[in-house]
């Protein structure tokens, strides 16, 4: 059990529960003394308060609905908790009082860090296997940790009291809930931390429709990258997410050995379609080796999209990127597909970034120069807008129209007038911009 550093006395004092239970300022000085981990005050105020008196118990309530327990644990303050609990064990529903963010303060102490924190609200009855629960599927891997050494075992989920104390070898269907979209950071951690290290060798545990062994998932969480290739090799699989989620230098380590090409394979095959975005991410990295390697087998979707909506064509002409340009055309991008919002395509991508080279290269694999995105507005218009001169005359000198007219019917040469950019108004004018033109339809 704990260990209670106060005995409170019961009985009438200046802070009685009969004088002060409604008083703000009685629960204020308690909180503030907790704050400042100011522990003789708060055991003098304890000391004059009846064990039971409400205004220990009661939430700060219009703030964030933590109760003195919630504070003293976030803190890390062992003494404070150690004081606070006789007076809560007293009322179990104040011990496992939540805050406005659904927690009680046994996951304020998992939070917070301290080891000693956790065991002792344990020992005074809060459910650890319920913090567990809670800290893995909001996937808090650090409280996690602080859970697991407080002695928290994942696999006595499911167990009557007597197995959860010598938890047999075997997982149970509620362990495999509690992992199941917990995160592969977050299952790695529990094998790795040999929390489940009575799991039987070999024993898979399913894992969003992909499997990992417990040997397998550790060699991966401490980068032992030949161990994981021999077993993948053997045909161990690595879980989907794991594999799209991983650094590019794990993926490569993997795939630079002699088996290499094999092992390559095999992570495609195990990642499925979710590895389309790997050219785009190699892109990104400009790892141009690495990108000619998983075109050749075949890896990704060429029209895959990152969360800007970017393909990976479209990262490299953002980017300026000529080579991977000419390495994804070669490979069957489509040149004119639209990126982002706005009906935008690479050329427009890489004429508002000012990337000459990139404007050159996508022309040579096919781009439409006259291409029309919002209003009616083409990568010429766009370069003039963004004031791109490198641009606007690699976009004239591979013919684009000097006088396209928009929806709203503003020529380029418009909007070099309006902009007062001389140098524009010239280049235009010498490659046969009309001063009067309105509408080319």
């Amino acid at each position: 059990m704990y260990r209670s550093s106060i005995s409170p006395a019961a009985g009438t004092s200046i802070y009685h529960y009969a004088n002060l239970a409604h008083e703000p300022s009685t629960l204020q000085a308690l909180r503030d003394a907790v704050e400042k981990h100011d522990l003789g005050r708060l055991v003098h105020m304890l000391k004059q308060l009846s064990p039971d008196a409400p205004v220990v118990m009661d939430a700060d309530s219009g703030r964030d609905g933590k109760t003195l327990l919630h504070v003293a644990a976030a803190l890390g303050d062992e003494d404070a908790v150690l004081a606070l609990l006789p007076s809560f064990v007293k009322q179990p529903d104040r011990l496992n009082a939540k805050d406005q963010n659904s927690c009680n303060a046994l996951l304020s102490a998992a939070e917070g860090g301290n080891i000693n924190v956790v065991k002792s609200l344990i020992d005074a009855g809060l459910s650890g296997l319920d913090a567990l629960e809670r800290t893995v599927s909001d996937r808090n891997v650090e409280a996690t940790k602080v859970l697991i050494s407080a002695g928290v075992n994942p696999m006595s989920f499911g167990r009557n009291s007597d197995e959860a104390a010598n938890p047999p070898a075997s997982v149970t269907q509620d362990c495999k809930k509690l992992l199941d979209g917990a995160g592969l950071d977050m299952v790695t951690l529990l094998f790795a931390a040999n929390s489940l290290a009575s799991v039987k060798e070999g024993e898979h545990v399913v894992k969003q429709g992909a499997e990992g062994s417990n040997s397998l998932l550790t060699a991966w969480h401490n980068g032992d990258m030949d161990s994981v290739g021999t077993m993948i090799d053997d045909g161990e699989r690595l879980p989907a997410d794991l594999i799209v989620n991983s650094s590019l230098e794990k993926l490569k380590s993997l795939t630079s050995s002699e088996n290499g090409a094999a092992r390559l394979d095999s992570l495609i095959q195990m990642g499925g379609t979710r590895m389309k975005t790997l050219p785009l991410r190699v892109v990104a990295a400009n790892d141009m080796p690495f990108l000619r390697q998983i075109l050749a087998h075949g890896v990704g979707d060429l029209e895959g999209r990152d969360e800007e909506g970017f393909t990976a064509l479209g990262v490299a002409s953002r980017d300026g990127n000529v080579e991977a340009i000419k390495v994804l055309c070669a490979a069957g991008a489509n040149v004119n597909a639209t990126q982002t919002y706005g009906f935008r395509t690479a050329l427009f991508i890489a004429a508002e970034q000012n990337k000459p080279d990139a404007i050159n290269a996508l022309c040579q694999y096919g781009a439409n120069i006259e291409e029309r995105a919002m209003q009616s507005r083409t990568a010429l218009m766009h370069a003039i807008e963004m004031r791109n001169p490198q641009a606007i005359n690699a976009l004239l000198a591979k013919g684009a129209n000097p006088n396209h007219s928009a929806w709203d019917r503003v020529t380029p040469l418009k909007m070099a007038v309006a902009q007062g950019d001389l140098d524009t108004i010239q280049a235009l004018h010498d490659h046969g911009a009309n001063s009067d033109v309105v509408d080319d339809d």
